[in-house]
């Protein structure tokens, strides 16, 4: 996406209040545990589980998750949903419907805008480029390893 095309968006999007972006970042070179790499679904599971706890928890509704489908192998495609529906009804209290839906971002404008916020955050952190991440409003940054993230 051309510099232009990425600033009007992201400026259109900062002038909304409709919405909210959380994030989990992770400093791959602060986990000790290699086997979390040998699979990379067994990692962005357990990810996932501290970045949607506090949204599931709090709800007092269904949810309806939606994934780019690019983002969870095929052979692995209920490992999320099955690991988030476990977590959420025996640790969390969740009570009520818990679905997830995996899209394809070429049909679905949602998942491309995530896509976009998802490159600007990845910029700031791997090319130290945050002019479009200081446009998009944060609601919660996860850092992991907390204790360890980024330190050298």
């Amino acid at each position: 996406m051309s510099f232009g095309n990425r600033q009007f968006i992201l400026n259109k999007l900062s002038n909304k209040d409709d919405y909210f972006i959380s994030y989990i970042v992770l400093d791959k070179t602060k986990i000790k545990n290699q086997k979390l790499f040998e699979d990379k679904n067994i990692l962005f599971n357990y990810l996932c589980s501290f970045l949607f706890k506090k949204t599931i928890k709090n709800c007092p509704e269904d949810i309806n998750l939606y994934f780019d489908n690019r983002t969870v192998k095929i052979r692995s495609g209920n490992s999320l949903r099955d690991y988030l529906k476990i977590k959420s009804y025996t640790e969390w209290n969740f009570n009520k419907e818990l679905n997830l839906y995996y899209l394809d971002s070429k049909s679905s404008y949602c998942i491309q805008m995530v896509d976009i916020i998802s490159n600007t955050i990845y910029r700031k952190y791997n090319n130290e480029k945050d002019h479009f991440y200081n446009k998009i409003k944060i609601n919660e940054s996860i850092k992991f390893p907390q204790n360890t993230f980024n330190l050298d």
